[in-house]
């Protein structure tokens, strides 16, 4: 069962552009198309849906409704992408009413979860764990790691590469080790300012179940407050009982939910 939603009364915009905006900043797509509140990221090729869907940011910014889906769109079908939106509380009622009508439906619902990071026992570096602080240009092996941990397919693995290369923001990859020395777990992580999020969270699949992921999750928390960061932050699928779970115990609470739009 799905956790319950936050009332809308408890949203706070400020907090969710906030969180928007550093999704933005920590997973950077190829292209970017921006019209005021709305900003279309695509990446050609790749499987990503935050690195290739529609925004609007901003409640208030509906104006000329059809015409801006219709010049967004096109972008899409010039760049061989699939038209996609991502509903957020900030998506005017508008702009969701114009792709409802046009034959876009909701899926892969997900929840935004934060914590904040002010006790040990949520970000602490672990024993068996590394970080990777490969500057820009550099991290193609992290793109290995978490193709051979199962969390890419190897196909895209030159894409997800692309995109840890463009990440700005101070950004490294915790793995976390099992027994015989092999990585079982990793995870992104990228500090924008007071904000650790964390992205690409895996086990390998012989390794599920055994801490690996938790370990690998309080290390780069742990790195993200080192450089300042007073809450870490992720996303997650919101039928992933298992990940609600774990996130739970670490103190992680959802401050708000998002989902993408496709046409049928």
């Amino acid at each position: 069962m799905e956790a319950r939603a936050p009332a809308s009364a408890a949203i706070d915009p400020a907090l969710v552009r906030r969180l928007e905006d550093a999704t933005i900043n920590s997973w950077p797509s190829r292209h970017l198309v921006v019209d005021g509140a709305w900003m279309l990221r695509l990446t050609p090729g790749h499987p990503s849906k935050r690195a290739n869907a529609l925004s609007v940011l901003d409640p208030a910014d509906d104006a000329r409704v059809a015409e801006r889906l219709a010049a967004m769109f096109g972008h899409c079908e010039r760049l061989g992408a699939p038209p996609l939106a991502r509903w957020t509380p900030l998506m005017p009622p508008a702009v969701e009413a114009e792709l409802l009508a046009r034959g876009f439906a909701p899926f892969d619902h997900t929840r935004v979860l934060r914590v904040l990071l002010d006790r040990p026992a949520v970000a602490e570096a672990e024993p068996a764990t590394d970080l990777l602080t490969d500057p820009p240009g550099e991290r193609s092996r992290w793109a290995d790691i978490i193709v051979a941990l199962g969390g890419e397919a190897a196909r895209f693995r030159d894409l997800l590469a692309g995109i840890f290369d463009r990440i700005a923001p101070p950004a490294a990859l915790s793995v976390a080790y099992d027994a015989a020395g092999r990585p079982a777990a990793a995870t992104l992580s990228v500090t924008d300012g007071s904000l650790s999020g964390l992205f690409e969270v895996v086990t390998r699949p012989d390794a599920r179940r055994e801490g690996h992921a938790t370990r690998a999750v309080r290390t780069a928390l742990s790195h993200g407050r080192a450089l300042g960061a007073t809450h870490g932050w992720l996303q997650v699928k919101a039928d992933n009982a298992a990940a609600a779970a774990a996130y739970d115990r670490l103190g992680f609470a959802e401050i708000y939910r998002y989902h993408y739009l496709r046409r049928d």
